[in-house]
């Protein structure tokens, strides 16, 4: 996830999840979304996605249908993180517990 200083983030993430029963059946997991932050009076910092604006896609080259498309939207609560600078890359990084996610509503 990456911050700005005027209450805004982006989450981006591209997973495999392996088969290990066909190893020719792995499958690719892209998702992002966007919205606004919130730092919280008890230091949580609270994620709220623009709803529509969300996607996740799943590729199986194994599946009837290989390749889905659809809509995400997991707003989240993350009740201890920090910023650090990583001295080897000389980047800030951002360290978040995982998230208590909010039930989905639409």
């Amino acid at each position: 996830m990456s911050f700005t200083s005027n209450g805004f983030w982006e989450e981006a993430q591209y997973r495999f999840v392996s088969n290990v029963t066909r190893p020719n059946c792995v499958k690719a997991i892209v998702l992002r979304q966007h919205g606004r932050y919130t730092l919280e009076a008890n230091t949580s910092l609270t994620t709220q996605p623009i709803e529509a604006d969300g996607r996740i896609q799943i590729q199986d080259p194994c599946a009837a249908q290989t390749s889905t498309i659809t809509y995400y939207y997991q707003p989240g609560l993350y009740q201890t993180w920090q910023i650090f600078n990583d001295a080897h890359h000389n980047n800030f990084i951002s360290s978040l517990d995982h998230p208590t996610c909010f039930p989905l509503t639409n």
